[in-house]
């Protein structure tokens, strides 16, 4: 048997889960359990100490990559970004996460975003995990990452695009409660009349948070 095989019991059928720790005959070490994995990316969206305290116990953690169907990929650094958890994404990166442009974007980092943009002119129109625009990961940054939102429109990017639940940048801004980002996506063609799977528009959403400046601006 090569030794790069999996160890099986002679005829036996194989569960999938079993071949997903990638059991290999010469000592590779096994997988990081798929529940594991899940609850990491899962509670990178907003639990820092969770994060924390995990990372402590596993650091391969950091790159993990759980799937959430359709192939819709995500690593704690990815879930992290397009929520707007800066303390949780620079915590990761610190640990040794792989930055990428959504991160990046997120975290305000202008000089990367406009250098990727100059290599790569289509960027934005690339979603992220669950189908996020780069606008959306701007928008999520509050203040620290307005100058890109703007940048990001002047390049090319849709103010109308929905992620996979048919959220836009503008419903994100309302929630978040950004005034300046709503000003500006409004100023910019965003449609506020637009809904989500659920039905919400952006105006729902802010008053699901109480975002009084922002339900003003849009009852306008």
């Amino acid at each position: 048997m090569n030794r790069r095989m999996f160890v099986i019991t002679a005829g036996a059928a194989v569960p999938s889960a079993i071949l997903s720790k990638q059991i290999w005959a010469d000592d590779k070490p096994l997988a990081i359990a798929d529940e594991l994995v899940g609850e990491f990316v899962r509670k990178s969206h907003f639990n820092f100490d969770a994060i924390r305290s995990m990372l402590k116990s596993e650091p391969q953690l950091v790159n993990s990559c759980w799937d959430w169907g359709k192939g819709d990929f995500e690593t704690g650094l990815g879930g992290a970004a397009h929520m707007g958890r800066r303390n949780i994404a620079e915590l990761l990166l610190e640990h040794g996460a792989r930055l990428d442009v959504f991160a990046a974007t997120m975290l305000g980092m202008s000089g990367v975003v406009r250098a990727v943009l100059e290599a790569m002119p289509n960027i934005h129109s690339v979603r992220g995990p669950h189908g996020i625009p780069l606008l959306s990961h701007a928008v999520a940054g509050g203040d620290q990452s307005f100058e890109l939102v703007e940048f990001l429109i002047k390049r090319g990017a849709t103010v109308n695009t929905q992620s996979n639940n048919g959220t836009t940048p503008l419903m994100q801004a309302a929630a978040a409660g950004h005034v300046d980002a709503v000003k500006l996506l409004l100023e910019r063609g965003a449609d506020r009349n637009l809904r989500d799977a659920k039905g919400n528009r952006a105006i729902d959403r802010a008053k699901k948070r109480d975002r009084a400046a922002v339900v003003s601006l849009l009852s306008a």
